[in-house]
C-alpha cells in the first residue's frame, strides 16, 4: 500500500485527484510511501481497506491534526502457496480414499454374492 501524509487538506485533495489518475502507474523502489502491512495491523481503517481493489485511494482520513491517503498497490493473499498445495493433496488422498472404498465394497459384494449362490446350490442339494 502507498501511505500519503500532509498537514494540508488541499494538498491531500491534489494527491488524492493524481493518485485516482495514476492507479495503475508502476511503484518506483526508492518511492517512501510504499510498505506492505497487514489490514489487521491498520484497525478500523485497515478493516475498510481490506475491502479495497488494486489502485483504489482511500482518504483523506484526518488524524491528529494530519491527513493521510491510502492506495492499494496490490494484495497478498493470508493464504500462502504451500497451505493450498496441501489441502489440494489432502483431498486427492481422501478422493483416492473413496475411490479405493468404493471398489472393496464392489469386490465384497460380488464375493457376498458368490457366496451366497455357492451356499444356495449346497442347500438346494442337501
Amino acid at each position: 500500500m502507498r501511505v500519503y501524509e500532509t498537514e494540508n487538506i488541499n494538498q491531500a485533495f491534489e494527491i488524492y485527484t493524481r493518485l485516482t489518475i495514476e492507479k495503475d502507474s508502476s511503484v518506483a523502489e526508492s518511492d517512501t510511501t510504499v510498505c506492505w502491512v497487514k489490514a489487521y495491523d491498520l484497525g478500523e481503517i485497515g478493516a475498510v481497506l481490506a475491502g479495497f481493489k488494486r489502485g483504489e485511494v482511500y482518504g483523506p482520513v484526518v488524524n491528529n491534526g494530519k491527513f493521510f491517503l491510502y492506495q492499494i498497490l496490490d494484495k497478498k493473499s493470508s493464504v500462502n502457496n504451500a497451505a493450498i498445495k496441501n489441502s489440494v493433496q489432502v483431498a486427492e488422498e481422501i478422493l483416492l480414499t473413496d475411490k479405493k472404498r468404493e471398489v472393496l465394497c464392489r469386490y465384497i459384494a460380488k464375493l457376498a454374492k458368490e457366496n451366497m449362490s455357492g451356499y444356495s446350490a449346497t442347500m438346494s442339494s442337501a
